[in-house]
Formats: C-alpha cells, structure tokens, sequence
C-alpha cells in the first residue's frame, strides 16, 4: 500500500519560549500527555498579570523544561512541542503561531495601538475622506516627508472623554485626538540631512473634524516648544474646526 505525504513527513519538535521575564504559576500538562490546539499549558505570571501559553496546534508535549513556581527569564524555553501533523504547510503555520504567542503581551498591544492609527484600520474615515476628493492626514504627511524620517509625538493620544467614552471608542474614533505632531526630514537631498529636519503639524478632519481638544493642545504646546529649542522650521497643515466643547474629563 502506497504511504501518504503526511505519513512520510518526519515529525518536528518546537519549542515554546516564555514571552517575558515571569513565574511559573501554573504547570497544565505533562510530558507525554496530547494536547488540542488553544489548550493551556502553562500560566505565567509577571507584575500580577497573567500569560497563558497555549498549544499552538493538536500535537503531543514532548518535554517540559520548567517547573511549578520556577522564575524564567525572556524567550526561555518552557517546554517542547511535537504537532499532530507535519507536512511543511502545517509546521509554517504552527511556527508562525508560537512566534506570535511568544511576542510580548506588553508589545502586542503596543503594535496594536500603533496600528489603530493607520489609515489602513481607519478605511471608514478613510473612505470618507477620499470620497470627498481629500487626502488623509497621514497621506499628507507620507507626502510631505522624506520616506522613513517621520518621528511622531502623542500617537496614542486620545479625546478626553473616558468618562462616557469606552476605551475602544476612544481608540477607533479619536486617533491623536485629532492631530499629528512630530519631527522629519523635507528634501534633504537638496539642503542635506541637518537642514532639512522640519517640526509638522497636521489636523486630522477625519477625527472630530479637526477640532481642537485637551491632548490636542497638550500635543501642539510640546511640538511647538521643541521647534523653538532646536530651531526648526515648522510646516502645519491647518484644516480644522476650531475648539472642541465635548472634553470633560
């Protein structure tokens, strides 16, 4: 009888790092035990927060490396893990998820919020704006800036309005609380790098209509006391509905 692809692939050992410096707080399985794809198999615990470490994949637990109670450092190997299947297509898609898992908790938001602020997540705002023939605030400053040079100020600055606003209203709806601050390099290749670096302000109408809140005016006074410290010359883009009354907090 003709063998299988998947029974002719040899099987392949992973490893499941810690994301962070942490304690093992809690042990689920055991070596040698099976496992389904999400179960837990560990919890970590670092500053009172916890850190599940799931089964990437169905599979078998081949080693644990820790245990209970133990203090683990960064990327330390917790245990090893053996996936069910081991075609090339599968193994790419479980080393993909343990990457993921072993990213840290604290960076993963990071990124997340990062994200939040893109026109790529903002496709309805975006939308809105190109309908209207306008550019987005971002495809201004991409725009405007010598690629990569952008360093921007109060990216996860948000409405002050946490007291009837969730947080993930906040975060959807006020990216920057309505403005982009920062620092970047415009035609450098014709003043050279030292010349060329430029304070920018741009209002984002697709946020609040521009409008200008608590954080916005925080994020204004500190770009343009930065400008006057390094004595740069400052590029805004003033499309803006004026002074916002609905920041209570």
């Amino acid at each position: 009888m003709q063998s299988s692809p998947e029974a002719e692939s040899q099987a392949v050992d992973i490893t499941i790092h810690a994301p962070q410096a942490s304690a093992v707080s809690s042990l689920n399985v055991a070596a040698g035990e099976q496992v389904q794809q999400g179960q837990v198999i560990a919890v970590l615990e670092a500053m009172k927060m916890q850190t599940e470490l799931c089964a990437p994949a169905e599979g078998v637990i081949q080693n644990i490396l820790v245990k209970l109670g133990d203090a683990v450092q960064a990327q330390q190997p917790i245990c090893v893990f053996q996936p069910k299947h081991s075609s090339p297509e599968h193994i790419a898609q479980v080393k993909d998820a343990v990457a993921a898992q072993a990213q840290r908790a604290d960076l993963k938001e990071t990124l997340a919020r990062l994200a939040a602020s893109t026109d790529e997540l903002r496709q309805t705002a975006t939308q809105k704006r190109h309908d209207k023939g306008f550019r987005t605030a971002r495809e201004n400053l991409n725009h405007l800036c010598d690629a990569d040079t952008f360093i921007e100020y109060g990216q996860f600055a948000l409405a002050a309005q946490r007291s009837r606003r969730s947080k993930e209203d906040l975060i959807a709806n006020t990216s920057g609380d309505g403005i982009i601050t920062g620092t970047a390099n415009i035609n450098s290749d014709v003043f050279g790098t030292q010349r060329s670096r430029t304070g920018v302000i741009i209002n984002d109408y697709s946020v609040l209509a521009g409008t200008q809140g608590f954080f916005h005016h925080h994020k204004l006074d500190r770009i343009l006391e930065l400008a006057a410290e390094q004595k740069l010359p400052l590029i805004m883009y003033t499309e803006g509905g004026g002074g916002r009354p609905g920041d209570t907090d």
